[in-house]
Order: structure tokens, then C-alpha cells, then sequence
């Protein structure tokens, strides 16, 4: 990220820089909610699937390899509380559970968002994820292994400043991992989570004049 910093912010341009425009250091951020829907094949616990809503986020940050096509690291996290769970092994079937039962995921990676010149967007993030399950009434809490995870949003944002841009996006998250963590090893864990974020991000381009350096 550090090369790609220097790259973003050394590059000439013959024109001033003005503002509303995606170059240099990128920072996205995202905050909304989620519709979460995991499924648990366990060799030991038969086959089980875990819904509900909660709250989404991530964060990105990078800088541009040219205008409009951005790298970035990408931080992502959600979850939901109180979800209803089925299962062939408990025979459950839409139970409803209260707070003290938790599942929450999480993504951590890098990807790409490119900009139209109508402020639309598309980003897509590819990873390493994982899940946590938490049952404060039994005392219950597992990490499991982490796996491959990827997520695709797309948005739409409208300029409040030069450098700030505020939209809306949808996008969409999947973990796959084999989990050999804890007890419960040796099951087959994937999600299928859909979201819609607030998203702010901050584009700046710090000005550097190669030409007159060499002079």
C-alpha cells in the first residue's frame, strides 16, 4: 500500500487540481445493515442455517493507480443477533433466539473500485474470513477457521465537497471456509449476506510538479 501511495501522489498532471475527482489516497467507509444467512454442514451435527439482520461495515482505504481505478486494503464486518436457527440434528425448526446468541463475520483483504464519470461505482474485495458464533446464556463462544471470502458492492455517490463524496450502496458477501477450530471440527461453513450501506468516501491528490523538480 505504501508503493501505491507514492505512485498515486508522484504522478504529473498538466492541469490544477481542483477537487472532485478520484486520484491519489482513497478512503471508503460504509455503515448500514445487513441481511445475514449462514449454513452449517457438521459431520458430527448434521446440516444447520442461521438468519437474521444486524449491522454492516467496512472499510477501505488505498490510493488510485489512475483516475477512477482505485486499489485498497478492504476491512469488512457484520453480524446478527438473535438469529433464527434450524436444524436437522437439534430438530429446530425457525427458532427464533433472544440476544444472548450472537453470529457475526468478517472479511479482511484487498480489491478494486472503479468510478464512472457519473459517480457510479463498483468495487469488488477478495480475502480471508471467518465467523465467530457467541451463546452468553451457555457460556458459548467459537472462532472458527478462517476461509476464502469475497464481496461485490456497487453505489452510487453525489459530491458535498471537493474531497467528500456521500452515496448509498448494495453489495453482496460470501465465506466459505472448511472449520477445524474448536470442538466442532470438520464442517462446512458459507454465508450468503446482501447489505446496504451509508458510504462517505475521501479522494485527495496532494500536488507534485515533476517537471520543475527536475529543473
Amino acid at each position: 500500500m505504501a508503493c501505491v501511495q507514492l505512485y498515486a501522489q508522484s504522478v504529473e498532471s498538466s492541469e490544477p487540481y481542483i477537487g472532485k475527482r478520484h486520484r491519489g489516497f482513497y478512503l471508503s467507509l460504509g455503515f448500514g445493515s445487513n441481511q445475514t444467512n449462514v449454513t452449517v454442514d457438521s459431520k458430527n451435527f448434521g446440516y444447520s442455517t442461521f438468519k437474521g439482520s444486524g449491522i454492516g461495515m467496512d472499510i477501505k482505504i488505498g490510493g488510485a493507480l489512475a483516475e477512477n481505478l482505485i486499489l485498497h486494503a478492504t476491512i469488512l464486518s457484520h453480524g446478527a443477533t438473535g438469529p433464527t436457527v434450524e436444524s436437522d440434528y437439534w430438530g429446530f425448526e425457525e427458532l427464533k433466539t433472544d440476544n444472548n446468541v450472537n453470529i457475526s463475520e468478517g472479511l479482511v483483504g484487498g480489491g478494486l473500485t472503479y468510478y464512472i464519470p457519473e459517480n457510479f461505482f463498483l468495487s469488488t474485495s477478495l480475502g480471508y474470513g471467518g465467523f465467530t458464533f457467541v451463546n452468553k446464556r451457555e457460556d458459548f463462544d467459537v472462532t472458527t477457521s478462517n476461509g476464502l471470502s469475497y464481496q461485490i458492492k456497487a453505489g452510487k455517490e453525489w459530491w458535498v465537497s471537493p474531497k467528500w463524496g456521500i452515496g448509498l450502496a448494495l453489495y453482496y458477501h460470501n465465506t466459505n471456509c472448511l472449520n477445524q477450530a474448536g470442538y466442532y471440527a470438520e464442517e462446512r461453513i458459507k454465508s450468503h449476506n446482501f447489505g446496504i450501506l451509508l458510504n462517505a468516501t475521501l479522494n485527495g491528490r496532494k500536488n507534485f510538479n515533476l517537471q520543475s523538480k527536475e529543473e
